[in-house]
């Protein structure tokens, strides 16, 4: 029988839970005729006590106003001779009762896939051992032999994994404390192997609600209880990847010791998956030969797997689809005799090969075209590579290297900028990610440098130095440079002292050391000049033309070639140079007088060659 409502009030209102009291008390009797504490926490939950930690207080609340009475008449029978059986039995029932609540407690933390442990349900204790050791006592009563075990509850799920299935099962016979053991086991790493299955299945619910930041921490924990866990690996990398950023640079240091072992680290299927989104994380950090080399892989793996579950599913009775058609289908049938399932993984695959085959035919024909002198076109396979490979700097380097090439330095160089920003601002940073900014950077330096801005240049390779001390291509590039400016001041010195042929030996020992090719168009340019006031303008002329391969928009190159060319007596080169410097620079006053210069040696020339006429003419007279 049960206390009255009013002692049951006010016992709710002892524990604090005054706000569902009168909830509670109003379906008093039904909560009371629950055969188990697993039955009466659900019937609790459904009354609007959401909080496990709340329940837990209720229960024990409405278990303890009914064991007193049970109690007190198991004393008073054993006290007066009469009823001990019954005593024995409430006692019995009693301390099932008490045991079966904290292990449905335990089970309903193990089931639950929304949180990560007891306190997000608002359980005040911290783990199961907490659990255990906070278990209420039942009463105590004179000691009688223990009631049998009830027959075990044909209700006892089976989907559940392997504690979890234990203990709920336990539950429904009352053996909280076996299973409150077990439980404790698992979380205290007892049985790392259930634990791990526990934690990478919580993390399997947290990602399908798209809780990334819950998957991570439920796929780390899983590898913490199991390192080797390859289902956990695989699992975290896609949470990588699918983020927004994504992290495909952490999604392979996940990958990369299940593609070291092959397929054989955990089955065809976990190496399929591993080699897929090995090969997604490549291709947006632009490694694409790694991309296409991953998709073949994954491709060749899952048609073995395919071609074995055909040949084994007449035989297998596990691999047979499920006799009831509502039920969800076995996940390696699903995933390899399903009519469209069987080909999705392959059909992925194959497309991430064929993307990444696109992407390789993209590269190759930009730089064909590049060569060619069709730069508009290459930059717009360029910058298609960019768009697919975003978190990679193969793109963004193709497109440097063709507008380059193209000699749109000032393009160039603004390009280079703002892929820099653009990368620092969308990137989470860190060593990967700054080694793949470190040939944007390097390129941005030689673009400073090769339109004419040494000291620029020479700031951007010591920061990047600074940065990657173990970049030994930078710190290549920095050493010429500053060979290279060593080398142009002494030339300079030797001009400005008339040393002509001393300074264009200077600048020809600058190129020499300019390993990284920094200061070319500088030092081709100023031994041109060196040599035309040396009386070589052949070698001048020729020593401007590789500098105008460089930068061809240069005016001062276009005018030191003019001049080159007027030594030789080269009017209509002259001309078609300062005509080229009026077009880039309308208001050039050298330009304009030098055409003005190249109108009247025709005229001259004229004059000159009558005058040689007339005199050939005259000493034949004599003659």
């Amino acid at each position: 029988p049960a206390q009255p409502t009013t002692s049951l009030h006010d016992a709710l209102e002892a524990e604090g839970l005054g706000a569902y009291a009168a909830a509670i008390c109003g379906q008093s009797a039904a909560l009371l005729s629950q055969p188990t504490d697993r039955a009466l926490a659900d019937l609790l939950k459904q009354a609007g006590v959401l909080k496990v930690g709340h329940r837990q207080r209720a229960v024990a609340v409405l278990r303890s106003s009914l064991a007193q009475p049970v109690a007190g008449s198991a004393a008073q029978g054993s006290e007066h001779g009469g009823g001990g059986g019954g005593g024995r039995q409430g006692d019995g029932a009693n301390a099932q009762q008490a045991d079966g609540f904290w292990s449905a407690i335990v089970a309903s933390s193990l089931e639950s896939t929304a949180a990560g442990d007891l306190h997000a349900h608002g359980c005040t204790y911290a783990s199961a051992d907490e659990a255990v050791a906070a278990r209420p006592t039942p009463p105590t009563a004179a000691p009688h032999a223990a009631a049998p075990p009830p027959p075990p509850s044909p209700h006892a799920p089976t989907s559940l994994p392997p504690v979890e299935r234990a203990t709920a099962g336990e539950v429904d016979e009352g053996h909280g404390a076996v299973a409150a053991e077990r439980a404790r086991a698992a979380y205290a790493g007892g049985a790392q192997e259930d634990q791990a299955e526990l934690c990478r299945r919580r993390g399997n619910a947290a990602f399908e609600r798209r809780d990334l930041g819950a998957a991570r921490r439920w796929y780390g924990r899983a590898l913490e209880a199991r390192p080797e866990d390859p289902l956990a690996r695989a699992n975290l990398a896609a949470c990588c990847l699918t983020t927004s950023p994504p992290r495909p640079a952490e999604a392979l240091a996940c990958l990369a010791p299940l593609l070291a072992e092959g397929p054989a680290c955990a089955g065809g299927a976990v190496a399929a998956k591993a080699r897929l989104r090995a090969g997604r994380a490549c291709l947006l950090l632009g490694r694409v030969r790694d991309a296409a080399a991953h998709f073949d892989a994954a491709l060749a793996i899952e048609k073995a797997e395919a071609a074995a579950c055909r040949g084994a599913v007449s035989f297998e009775p596990r691999w047979a689809p499920p006799s009831d058609p509502q039920a969800p289908p076995h996940p390696g049938v699903q995933r390899l005799c399903g009519g469209e399932a069987a080909v999705q993984p392959c059909s992925a695959a194959a497309e991430g090969r064929s993307k990444a085959n696109k992407l390789l035919s993209h590269i190759a024909r930009a730089r064909a075209l590049s060569q060619r002198g069709r730069a508009d076109e290459a930059l717009y396979l360029a910058r298609s590579v960019a768009r697919e490979c975003p978190h990679g700097s193969v793109g963004a380097a193709l497109v440097l290297d063709i507008l380059e090439r193209a000699g749109r330095l000032w393009e160039a160089q603004c390009e280079a900028e703002a892929a820099i920003e653009a990368w620092r601002g969308g990137h989470r940073g860190g060593e990967a990610e700054e080694a793949e900014l470190a040939p944007l950077r390097l390129a941005h330096a030689r673009l400073l440098s090769l339109r004419g801005k040494p000291a620029e240049a020479e700031e951007a390779l010591r920061s990047l130095v600074k940065d990657r001390p173990a970049d030994e291509r930078a710190a290549a590039y920095l050493r010429g440079l500053r060979a290279g400016l060593h080398a142009r001041a002494r030339g300079n010195s030797c001009y400005c002292e008339g040393d002509y042929e001393g300074a264009a030996a200077a600048y020809s020992e600058g190129l020499d050391v300019d390993t990284g090719g920094l200061l070319r168009g500088l030092l081709l340019a100023n031994r041109a000049q060196a040599r035309l006031q040396a009386g070589r303008p052949g070698e001048a002329l020729a020593d401007a033309d590789a500098a105008l391969c460089v930068e061809p928009d240069s005016i001062k190159l276009h005018l030191r070639r003019a001049a080159c060319a007027l030594a030789l007596s080269r009017p209509e080169l002259a001309r078609a140079c300062f005509e080229r410097a009026l077009e880039l620079e309308p208001d050039c006053a050298a330009a304009a007088a030098g055409l003005e210069q190249c109108a009247r040696e025709p005229a001259g020339r004229a004059r000159r060659a009558e005058g040689q006429a007339a005199a050939a003419a005259a000493e034949e007279e004599e003659t």
